[in-house]
């Protein structure tokens, strides 16, 4: 089977798309000025390209950062502070991204470089491959910042619980070499290295079908998306009412 041909969205997309053969499809988050941090618009982008993987002949699909940043996180407006029920709406819908992911019927593969912070080291924790150059940093600021405990699970299954705790509680900073180390990264390679790999694991994921995949993680993996989804909800509602109900 030969790729159709795609235009793919415009260059200045906050999502680029590349069909680089019938079987892989590549996201490029393109907000580089921003250091690919997450609108709304991309986070919508997002989570209709991954849908879409589901439905088409998608077998690998890989996820990198336009510039120096694989993405710094959710997006906020210096000049504006959102309304409660707008960061609510927010984190679900990241979440639905990383259930997307998560749960994908496709091999799922981020490529890191510079910063993968908050929902950006999500993204990556959602993937079945974590691969990350010698500058990739890590960390998940959100519980500091919005009391948000979102993909905390996810991310205590790679790396351990108490690990995930105390990374997640006191904010640390993780670069490449620590990563690696807890499993939160599973390759550490170069441009040329990681290009390899993502040929190799493509032409093994061309060979399965979707449904073999998506029955490989059903024996894998036992997360309640729903329960996920309710605790990004209630903890973003508890950080409101310990502000006293003022948005922050």
């Amino acid at each position: 089977m030969t790729a159709t041909p795609d235009t793919g969205p415009p260059a200045d997309a906050p999502v680029l798309v590349d069909h680089t053969s019938a079987y892989v499809k590549e996201l490029t988050l393109n907000r580089p000025g921003q250091a690919n941090a997450l609108s709304a618009g991309m986070v919508a982008a997002l989570v209709h390209e991954v849908s879409g993987a589901y439905a088409d002949d998608t077998r690998l699909l890989v996820l990198r950062g336009e510039g120096k940043h694989f993405c710094a996180g959710l997006y906020r407006d210096p000049k504006a502070e959102p309304e409660p029920a707008d960061r609510i709406a927010t984190a679900v819908s990241i979440e639905t991204l990383l259930q997307l992911l998560w749960n994908a019927p496709f091999v799922t593969m981020a490529q890191i470089g510079g910063g993968a912070f908050g929902a950006g080291a999500e993204i990556a924790v959602a993937c079945d491959y974590r691969v990350a150059d010698g500058t990739a940093r890590f960390a998940f600021p959100g519980f500091r910042l919005m009391g948000v405990s979102m993909g905390t699970r996810r991310f205590a299954q790679l790396v351990g619980r108490e690990t995930a705790f105390d990374i997640v509680l006191n904010n640390r900073r993780l670069d490449r070499a620590a990563a690696l180390e807890i499993g939160l990264v599973t390759h550490a390679l170069d441009a040329d290295q990681a290009a390899a790999l993502q040929a190799e694991v493509a032409a093994s994921a061309a060979e399965v079908e979707k449904p073999a995949i998506a029955h490989l993680r059903d024996a894998l993996r036992s997360a309640d998306g729903g329960a996920d989804l309710s605790r990004v909800a209630a903890s973003l509602g508890a950080a409101h009412r310990g502000r006293g109900g003022q948005a922050g």
